[in-house]
């Protein structure tokens, strides 16, 4: 039960941090904004960790625990949280939001293949009302004779199930690697991995210049949504794939959009009658 508790409350924490960096991410490019929420998650991590002594557990880490981290954090976190901020920008929280959660039922098809996980009928029937409302979202606002809308939405909506396929392979490897270790010794990982990677790959594509011309209205948005998502939602989410297996707590993650939808009517969206549908 505290493995499902924790998926649940990670997507709580996904979608809120999600619509803390919505106006953000209209001024910050994908990779960097994704490099900055990261680097400031593994601060908190790498305070948390001192602290609590749990920095001799790193010793404990296998050669293959390390391994499948490394891709969890390059698949599922570098490109799949990158494609989902593209996606958002492109098509906004609530849309970006509902359409990636398709992700539940990819992740139950390969922890099926690869984990053999087995599935219930309401596992199934969660399945069905994701997908239901992925459909719903996906089809609204398309607009006939106004191409360049059409356009953005297709890319869109590309981005996010770009995502979703990133973020399902993502929790596999997550699955595998994270086995017997502490969450927090794996989240460290994580985060510090994406802050690299994601660095090092926005600087290359010349993004970083923006960070000198940040103001505190940019600032302290990434450092909360860091707080609520990167670290708090994070932490959740490994121990609802520890304890829960990786397809139940992601189709549990999923009802993420029950919060994201409202959400976005924070953060000034318009939200159409088909995304409440969904909702």
């Amino acid at each position: 039960m505290i493995g499902e508790l924790a998926a649940i409350g990670s997507a709580f924490t996904w979608a809120i941090s999600s619509a803390i960096l919505r106006k953000v991410a209209d001024e910050v490019p994908s990779l960097t904004l994704n490099a900055l929420r990261s680097a400031a998650g593994t601060g908190m991590y790498a305070l948390a960790v001192i602290l609590t002594g749990r920095y001799v557990l790193f010793a404990g880490v296998s050669s293959r625990g390390w391994l499948f981290i490394v891709l969890n954090l390059c698949i599922g976190m570098v490109l799949g949280d990158t494609a989902y901020y593209s996606s958002m920008r492109l098509i906004g929280l609530s849309r970006a939001l509902t359409i990636s959660s398709v992700y539940p039922l990819l992740t139950a098809l390969l922890a099926g293949a690869f984990l053999g996980e087995l599935f219930t009928w309401k596992t199934w029937a969660g399945f069905v009302l994701c997908i239901g409302g992925v459909i719903l979202v996906a089809r609204s606002e398309v607009r006939r004779g106004d191409p360049a809308p059409t356009r953005r939405l297709l890319r869109g909506t590309m981005m996010a199930i770009a995502a979703a396929c990133m973020w399902a392979v993502g929790t596999i490897c997550l699955r595998v690697g994270s086995e017997g270790l502490d969450a927090l010794v794996v989240n460290s990982v994580r985060l510090a991995g994406v802050s690299l990677f994601a660095g090092l790959w926005a600087r290359g594509r010349g993004e970083l210049a923006c960070v000198r011309r940040f103001s505190r209205a940019q600032v302290l948005p990434i450092l909360l949504a860091s707080l609520i998502g990167s670290f708090g939602g994070a932490t959740l989410y490994v121990l609802g794939v520890q304890l829960a297996g990786a397809s139940k707590a992601a189709v549990l993650a999923s009802v993420a959009p029950l919060v994201g939808v409202p959400m976005s009517l924070l953060t000034g969206e318009s939200v159409k009658p088909s995304c409440w549908q969904a909702w």
